[in-house]
């Protein structure tokens, strides 16, 4: 290739040059993670803190439970008892217990070794980027841009926001994989295939499948794109070594990433979300065409920071935001650059938005139809990390474009300062003539209802349009918010930097890469809080009380609760939990649970779930199998105390224990309690026992009506064919 030839050129002493160059670029690159994660480094033991994060509310008390295991009888743990009745923990992929960096936190017995791991995935990704613009660049200033908008987009940002240190670590490897792909296709062999089969193994056992899925598709797109290009300038034995380096590649991540593989997939057999094939579930939580608008203003439809967001699904994963300087020199390089990598890297930015945006354009659909594996994942959204990883490299390429002078930069960089100037325009016309804005926007909603007056809509038009002023208010505040502004003055003044020649070209590098830096920080550090673990995981008084019974028992939770980062560290097991993987016969046993005539349906990650499945099962929540007495059901699940909002009155139930939450009390993730009152369950059954007679259900459904109308205590019902059993009496 004509780069990788013009990089190989020179001598030992410009070898040595080049050496110390990227250093330079690197160690700065490390340095700007350092300060980005300061509150980190200057709170040893703390970690990244967001009432609704993930972090806390699922990752954290079970890896407790794995670290503490481990120290105490000296092996990790084969099963978890505190959630979901018990469950093998390493089927679901998110602990990363398999992954090298695990080991950090075996090592240090702290979560807060999570905040450095967080600190060195954001470095990974930097570097990573760096070195792959540069492999196929051989430009520093570009793959040092091309870095800046990777490691600090908004998608990236969100990530820690939302504590969901899988998906950070997943998405860090995604161009360290087209790099040794890269380095493969151009100098084939065992060391090559090596090191692509290790970098597939360290995304993998991150702990984000789809992820890993989304850039293993795209990894063979640009395979396919890089053999095509090969296949001009290499014969067919070039070619060959090529194609069994990638096989030995695949080999290798087997190898290295079997022992989260396997389980992974002989679990997935067993869980309802692996085995429900509904187009409904696969296209949720997809990209709607509104927060295409964020792109420009990232918190137009508020922020998770504050708790203002009221856009649909969840800001983490909907914010793409790259920066205002780099969407212009996106558009440049549309415009300025005639390199293949661009080209393709073009094509995969506009192909992995519209697969994004889910059911609201084709794309999404026609491959939901043809392309195996779409159908076992949510949320389409997801597919932004490879937009984000697309668009760093674009934008690279369009201020290499912009330095390197020619025909149409000028035009371009005026084009880019009046766009950024009509923008600013824009907002002042929407803040100055407030009436008119909110008129427009009533006229617009009456002509939506004028397209379709008989429905559905969920509200009427005369209560839309009275939404519209408070709406208005909420986009005034958002577009005049000063960070906001002050990005799009700085923008104009780079691209006015640009246009003039006597600034010298490094002035108007480091003024680029300055700005975007100051652009994509202004929306990144507020989300970085931090809290130490023993704050957030203190035990409130339902655990408290809970915790001094050292038996054997599991809790139901009705209404109100103990949250799992209070539950399982003080070994309180339940029969629910957070993950939203679990087995789909467990699913139909808890679908089932309804006590005194409430369902047991509550707001936990679980019963989203279970409302989710209901409804594409076409099973109705109030069905009449779901209204007798269920008491054995919770019996055998070895349920002692039932936690609700209300009074039971079953005889078989005591009230042993109220907490009256004071006004305004909220936990340290934010949650809010009202009366909780605490049964125990004189009926409770112990987890094994003996007895002496037997019945056969015809199937999982048939055995759940036989579980009621039997006593447990007496008979077992086994869920399998007849014939497969002999004297089951």
């Amino acid at each position: 290739m004509r780069n990788a030839g013009a990089r190989s050129a020179g001598g030992p002493e410009d070898h040595r040059l080049r050496q110390r160059a990227d250093l330079r670029y690197c160690a700065t690159l490390i340095l700007l993670c350092c300060v980005f994660f300061y509150r980190i480094l200057l709170a040893p033991g703390a970690m990244l803190y967001h009432p609704k994060s993930d972090f806390w509310r699922f990752l954290a008390p079970q890896v407790t439970f794995v670290v503490d295991s481990l120290y105490r009888d000296g092996e990790l743990p084969l099963w978890d008892p505190f959630t979901y009745s018990g469950r093998p923990p390493y089927g679901v992929p998110q602990l990363g217990v398999f992954y090298p960096f695990f080991i950090f936190v075996l090592l240090s017995r702290s979560l807060g070794a999570y905040g450095v791991l967080f600190l060195l995935h954001a470095a990974i990704a930097a570097l990573g980027m760096y070195f792959f613009v540069m492999e196929i660049s051989g430009k520093r200033e570009q793959a040092f841009l091309s870095a800046l908008i990777f490691a600090f987009c908004g998608y990236m940002s969100s990530r820690l926001l939302a504590g969901q240190y899988w998906h950070f670590c997943a998405i860090a490897w995604i161009p360290f994989v087209f790099l040794c792909a890269e380095r493969l296709v151009r100098r084939p062999g065992p060391g090559a295939s090596a090191l692509l089969g290790a970098a597939c193994a360290m995304q993998f056992l991150a702990g984000h499948t789809q992820y890993f899925y989304y850039t293993m598709l795209v990894l063979l797109a640009y395979l396919a794109f890089r053999l095509g290009i090969e296949a001009r300038d290499r014969g067919v034995r070039e070619q060959a070594k090529i194609v069994l380096s990638l096989a030995l590649s695949g080999g290798i991540f087997a190898l290295l990433g079997g022992v989260q593989l396997f389980p992974a997939v002989e679990f997935s057999r067993y869980a309802y979300r692996a085995n429900m094939y509904s187009y409904q579930v696969a296209s949720g939580l997809s990209l709607p065409p509104s927060h295409l608008l964020t792109l420009v203003f990232p918190n137009l439809k508020g922020s998770a920071v504050d708790s203002s967001y009221w856009g649909g699904g969840n800001f983490w994963e909907l914010c793409a935001y790259v920066g205002l300087i780099p969407l212009a020199l996106a558009a440049a390089s549309g415009v300025l650059c005639r390199d293949r990598y661009n080209a393709f890297f073009l094509v995969l930015l506009i192909l992995s938005l519209l697969f994004a945006m889910g059911p609201t354009v084709p794309f999404f659909p026609l491959l939901y139809r043809f392309l195996p594996g779409i159908s076992l994942f949510r949320c389409p959204s997801r597919m932004l990390a490879l937009f984000v990883f697309a668009f760093a490299i674009v934008g690279g390429y369009g201020f290499s474009s912009l330095r390197g002078g020619g025909r149409g930069v000028r035009g371009v960089a005026r084009a880019a300062v009046v766009s950024f100037l009509m923008l600013l325009l824009a907002i002042a016309a929407f803040v100055f003539f407030g009436d008119q804005a909110v008129g427009a926007g009533k006229a617009l909603v009456r002509f939506v209802f004028s397209l379709d007056p008989a429905g559905p809509h969920t509200r009427s038009l005369a209560e839309w349009q009275a939404l519209v002023p408070a709406h208005y208010e909420k986009l005034r505040r958002a577009l005049t918010a000063p960070w906001q502004l002050a990005n799009l003055v700085i923008a104009v003044c780079v691209f006015a930097l640009l246009l003039r020649r006597r600034a010298s070209l490094r002035v108007k590098s480091v003024a680029l890469c300055a700005a975007v830096l100051i652009d994509l920080w202004s929306l990144g550090l507020p989300m970085l809080a931090v809290r130490y673990p023993g704050e957030v995981m203190a035990q409130g008084p339902v655990a408290k009380f809970l915790a001094r019974d050292h038996g054997l028992f599991r809790i139901h939770e009705v209404g109100g609760g103990v949250p799992l980062e209070q539950s399982e560290p003080a070994g309180i097991a339940k029969i629910k939990g957070f993950e939203s993987v679990f087995l789909s016969y467990y699913i139909d046993y808890l679908a089932c649970l309804e006590f005194e005539g409430r369902h047991s349906l509550g707001a936990s990650d679980f019963d989203y779930e279970l409302r989710n499945y209901l409804e594409i099962a076409g099973t109705a929540l109030d069905a009449p199998a779901r209204r007798a007495d269920n008491l054995n059901l919770l019996n055998l699940l070895n349920v002692k105390y039932v936690l609700t909002g209300a009074p039971l009155l079953h005889p078989a139930m005591e009230l042993v224990y109220e907490w009256q939450a004071p006004p305004g009390y909220r936990d340290p993730l934010g949650r809010s309690y009202g009366r909780t009152l605490v049964y125990a369950n004189r009926a409770s059954m112990p987890r094994a026992f003996v007895v002496r007679n037997a019945v056969v259900a015809r199937d999982g459904y048939e055995s759940l009506g036989l579980i009621k109308t039997n006593d447990p205590r007496r008979t077992v019902v086994l869920d399998a064919p007849a014939g497969r059993l002999e004297n089951p009496g």
